[in-house]
């Protein structure tokens, strides 16, 4: 007869019960747990050997309980005692992972890790937020309206658009932003183009002038000719 623990095989010897299972004196054939609990080790006697809960993929075993796994790690076996890290630095977007395909990179895994107005970019060494079109980056780790910060150097004027925002300089800067100062050809040429463009606005408006009033003329004298017997 064999004894508590163990039972008999085709060939009479003994084996121990193995883990998951256990036998009692009274019964001849070693016994499952019940609801797929475990034993610590092979040789059991008793049900309350069984001990270990069913840990099922994504949790380990604690000693005393399955755990989701943490954060960057992943558990895809049954009734372990440890997590897997995910593989080549990537992480996971949740606890409690089951497979190593669900291990992605930091931007996929880490939703609205950036502030408003800003884009997750994956990096070598990490990842970085980076301000979305027409935005910059303030002291406070935000990212603001360009024109809502001192956007234009040297007095030019923000202009609010869909895309990007303009800067409308004054007569002596040009430049994204306002940034280079006009060279005295320029400022000569800009003041040349300027005076031209007056003169031609003000001949214009005279020869208009001239022409209205001699329109004006010809018609009071032809009002006066049809008037006259």
């Amino acid at each position: 007869n064999c004894s508590e623990g163990e039972q008999s095989t085709s060939s009479d010897s003994c084996v121990k019960c193995v883990i998951g299972t256990y036998r009692p004196a009274k019964d001849p054939v070693c016994i499952k747990c019940p609801s797929d609990f475990l034993t610590n080790g092979e040789g059991k006697t008793s049900e309350a050997d069984c001990i270990i809960p069913p840990c099922n993929e994504g949790t380990y075993y604690n000693g005393s309980k399955c755990l989701n796994c943490a954060l960057d790690e992943y558990q895809d076996e049954k009734y372990q005692r440890t997590c897997k890290s995910c593989p080549n630095g990537k992480y996971t977007s949740s606890e409690g992972t089951k497979d190593a395909t669900s291990c992605t990179t930091y931007c996929k895994a880490r939703k609205n890790v950036c502030p408003q107005n800003a884009i997750c970019v994956d990096t070598d060494s990490g990842h970085n937020c980076t301000c979305i079109t027409g935005y910059v980056l303030i002291s406070n780790g935000t990212c603001v309206y360009a024109c809502d910060t001192v956007y234009c150097l040297n007095g030019g004027t923000c202009a609010r658009s869909r895309s990007l925002p303009m800067c409308i300089c004054t007569k002596y800067y040009k430049g994204t932003i306002c940034e280079q100062e006009l060279s005295a050809s320029e400022l000569s040429k800009n003041t040349t183009d300027i005076i031209i463009g007056t003169s031609i606005g003000v001949t214009v408006a005279i020869l208009f002038l001239i022409l209205l009033i001699t329109y004006i003329c010809i018609r009071m004298r032809s009002r006066t000719l049809l008037i006259e017997p």
